[in-house]
């Protein structure tokens, strides 16, 4: 197990700051990277047949940079690739 630490909080912390300051919407080039590396971490985990089973803003976080980490693997599980569904 890894742990790092997301200085710049959650998707939701974001998304619910930037509604109390009243900036208007979170840049549409913003979003587009974030779900962007999103999609990348998830092809990434489902690659190596991790399945998350959690996936929601709260579990989205950020770094300085902005860059996405996907966390809490709580309910996540691994697939065995060699049986059957």
């Amino acid at each position: 197990m890894l742990m790092q630490f997301a200085c710049g909080g959650d998707l939701n912390q974001k998304a619910e700051l930037q509604k109390k300051l009243k900036k208007g919407l979170i840049p549409e080039n913003q979003v587009l990277d974030w779900i962007t590396q999103i999609a990348l971490g998830l092809y990434y985990l489902h690659e190596k047949n991790i399945i998350h089973c959690d996936i929601k803003l709260e579990n989205i976080f950020l770094t300085y940079f902005n860059d996405v980490k996907i966390g809490d693997f709580g309910i996540g599980f691994f697939i065995n690739p060699f049986t059957k569904c």
